[in-house]
């Protein structure tokens, strides 16, 4: 789990995580997200965003095979790193793929 990411980050080390992008999923429309979700969702198309089932602070997207996860925090400590990478079955390869995004 890599935590208090900025979206930019976020972003970088997703895209390290994910396969090549297939066609947009359906997003729930566009009051329904924070701005930094939507340029998480803009930048990896591929991803799908969902109110989180611990309550509003969060929004979680997820990838179609659930392997790559960002999770964004409405009530951030630093609302600057308001993002979350969690590769819940990720082979060793991808999370290396990510650990040289996220420190490149």
């Amino acid at each position: 789990m890599l935590d208090q990411l900025p979206v930019s980050w976020a972003i970088r080390c997703a895209r390290a995580a994910l396969p090549e992008p297939s066609a947009a999923p359906e997003h729930a429309t566009a009051a329904d997200f924070d701005p930094p979700v939507h340029a998480v969702l803009d930048a990896l198309p591929v991803l799908r965003a969902a109110p989180s089932l611990a309550g509003p602070r969060f929004t979680i997207l997820c990838a179609p095979d659930q392997q790559v996860t960002v999770r964004h925090d409405a009530n951030a400590a630093d609302p600057t790193a308001p993002m979350a990478l969690f590769l819940p079955t990720a082979p060793i390869a991808t999370a290396y793929a990510v650990l040289r995004a996220y420190t490149a």
